[in-house]
């Protein structure tokens, strides 16, 4: 490859004076091992004292690394265990070297004018021709960090790119980041603050510079400044309505520091895995939901808790309240579906299943309506739990009855053990309390349950629950010829 012709005036970066070398006359004042390049330039061109290849050398073992690359997969199998941890750790500082080295190249060709000389309409298009695989991502952001870096401000932050310290991504959130703070900071702290995001940068990427920025505001910031972040942040919370996919909703909900603080303080103790372990039998039942889903039950029990703790005598309900339609045959077959009415959610469908367990103790009033869609009957509160009645299963049940469950009293719903649609009165007798997660259960499993009112130890009243799947089912079968 014939060597670039040397320039007549000093340039940054990793080219030296002819030197008349055998091997090209070219030799690189590139910086020893963790020796960023405007170091090393700094300290007078030529070859560091520990690090003597020539640019020649240098290329001929870039493109034996190459060789070396090329087919590794077929060759692999003859590596012993520890070798392959060797070699991880060889090809990952590749990796972080060349990533750096590409913007290093293009760097230079920037400022050489080389671009400028070349067809290439953009800074980006030349990235594009000169390295292909960045025509599948990237090359925006190399070009964007040679113009960024180029900024005598950003002198700290291009050497951490150069010898690798971050990566391009990471680079990118620090100058976002600084950016947006660097006219709060006092006099004299920038420097400060962004070898700061550096090292955060270095130790744990962009979420690392993006945590540490409240705390430098606080350290180097203009008194008051933090405060008024916080006021900013404050005002941009938002909870979006949801978006509709494949009969899921997806809510988009945006908080600040403060929020999501007393969320996740809220949130973290009922998302935990709650395996369950019937005492009497001994089995046990593990929580298989993902730690998704059941952050997503804790989030629902403390807004049925909450709405069910709001005062009614200012006003505001007990309970949610739904109006659904759906005909009486789908009602009682459990085929069909109901639509909701009256809100933003007109039209939702619910599932039958899904309107009996509502219908436990939710504000949910059923419009039954005939084959005509006559309404029939409307159904009132009638069919709900009083609050009196709830208090007493409080005492007597003290908490969810399915077995082996802890959620205390609070986090329960009344149950119907022989649900209203079928004919199940709405009393004592007929009541378990369950909590949200282990009322979904019951039923979909259709669990049955019955109050054993004459225990054998003499205790008091309690709920025994069948656990097997559509035991509910076979008690239906049964109670009518027993009564």
């Amino acid at each position: 490859m014939a060597p670039t012709p040397a320039p007549t005036t000093p340039i940054r970066g990793v080219w030296s004076v002819p030197t008349g070398s055998a091997a090209g006359g070219w030799t690189c004042a590139g910086p020893a091992p963790g020796v960023p390049i405007r170091q090393a330039t700094a300290a007078g061109a030529g070859t560091a004292p520990d690090d003597p290849l020539t640019w020649a050398e240098r290329r001929d073992v870039l493109d034996a690394a190459v060789r070396a690359l090329r087919g590794l997969s077929s060759a692999i199998h003859q590596a012993n265990g520890p070798e392959l941890m060797e070699v991880m750790g060889v090809l990952d500082e590749l990796t972080t070297l060349a990533a750096a080295g590409r913007y290093v190249v293009t760097a230079q060709a920037h400022e050489r004018g080389e671009v400028a000389q070349s067809d290439a309409p953009s800074l980006p298009a030349w990235v594009r021709e000169h390295a292909p695989s960045t025509r599948q991502g990237g090359c925006g952001t190399i070009a964007q960090a040679v113009l960024d870096l180029s900024r005598p401000a950003n002198t700290l932050l291009r050497d951490a790119v150069e010898d690798g310290t971050l990566t391009l991504p990471v680079a990118r959130t620090v100058i976002t980041e600084i950016s947006r703070i660097e006219s709060r900071l006092v006099d004299g702290a920038r420097d400060s603050v962004l070898t700061a995001m550096i090292e955060m940068g270095h130790l744990h990427g962009s979420p690392g510079v993006r945590s540490v920025c409240p705390e430098l505001l606080a350290r180097h910031g203009i008194p008051g400044e933090l405060d008024t972040e916080h006021d900013r942040l404050r005002r941009a919370r938002a909870l979006s309505r949801p978006v509709v996919d494949d009969g899921l909703h997806e809510y988009r909900l945006v908080l600040d520091p403060e929020g999501a603080a007393v969320l996740e303080a809220a949130i973290e103790a009922l998302s935990a895995p709650a395996p369950t372990q019937d005492e009497d039998t001994g089995i046990r039942e593990p929580d298989l939901r993902t730690s998704d889903q059941r952050r997503a039950d804790a989030l629902l029990d403390l807004v049925r808790t909450a709405v069910a703790g709001m005062d009614t005598r200012a006003g505001r309900g007990a309970k949610a309240t739904l109006l659904l339609t759906m005909t009486f045959e789908d009602l009682r077959a459990r085929t069909g579906a109901a639509r909701t009415l009256g809100g933003l959610d007109t039209g939702t469908l619910l599932a039958p299943d899904t309107i009996r367990r509502l219908a436990c103790d939710a504000e949910v009033i059923p419009v039954v309506l005939g084959s005509r869609s006559q309404v029939l009957d409307q159904g009132t509160a009638v069919r709900l739990f009083t609050p009196a009645m709830t208090r007493q299963l409080w005492l007597r049940d003290g908490g969810c009855t399915y077995p082996g469950c802890t959620a205390p009293a609070r986090w329960t719903d009344a149950h119907h053990l022989i649900h209203w649609a079928d004919g199940g009165p709405t009393d004592l007798s007929n009541a378990a309390l369950l909590c949200a997660r282990h009322h979904t259960i019951v039923h979909t499993r259709r669990l049955h349950g019955h109050l054993d009112t004459d225990p054998p130890d003499n205790g008091p009243p309690h709920v025994i629950w069948d656990l097997t799947p559509g035991s509910y089912d076979q008690a239906l079968t049964i109670l009518p010829r027993a009564g």
